[in-house]
């Protein structure tokens, strides 16, 4: 018996019903779902008004669905990792840090400064002239005669 068989916290050699199995992974995906239902929700209501408030409102909405469209992009890829290595260290293990890592992740969009408060936080900096090289060259000049 190999110490990583047994770290995610499983018993080896237990064997499951098929409908508990079945059930299991209708809740799991029931749940995963939800989620992304309530975050594209969010995306399309409060996301828009919050974080990209545009002069036009579609391109508002379409940059709210686009972070919506990046994370369902990459969930095959996130699912192609923590499977190997929930296959290597147990899934029940995998399966809490991907709860942490979700968790976090709701937390740290809760916490994201809004368009507005963030647009306050650049006013207060002082603004940095953005000058083309020829300017640049002038002002020099101008500096050397006096």
């Amino acid at each position: 018996m190999s110490l990583a068989g047994n770290i995610g916290g499983e018993e080896l050699g237990r064997e499951t019903s098929m409908t508990k199995v079945g059930i299991a992974a209708f809740i799991g995906a029931l749940v995963e779902w939800y989620d992304y239902f309530l975050y594209g929700l969010a995306a399309s209501v409060v996301f828009t008004q919050l974080f990209f408030p545009l002069e036009n409102r579609l391109f508002g909405t379409l940059a709210a669905f686009a972070t919506f469209g990046v994370g369902f992009f990459f969930r095959p890829l996130g699912g192609a990792i923590f499977g190997h290595y929930g296959d290597k260290l147990g899934r029940k293990a995998i399966l809490v840090l991907t709860f942490l890592l979700m968790g976090l992740a709701t937390f740290l969009i809760g916490v994201l400064p809004t368009f507005q408060s963030f647009r306050g936080i650049l006013r207060r900096r002082p603004a940095v002239r953005a000058r083309r090289p020829s300017q640049v060259a002038s002002d020099l000049a101008r500096r050397e005669k006096r």
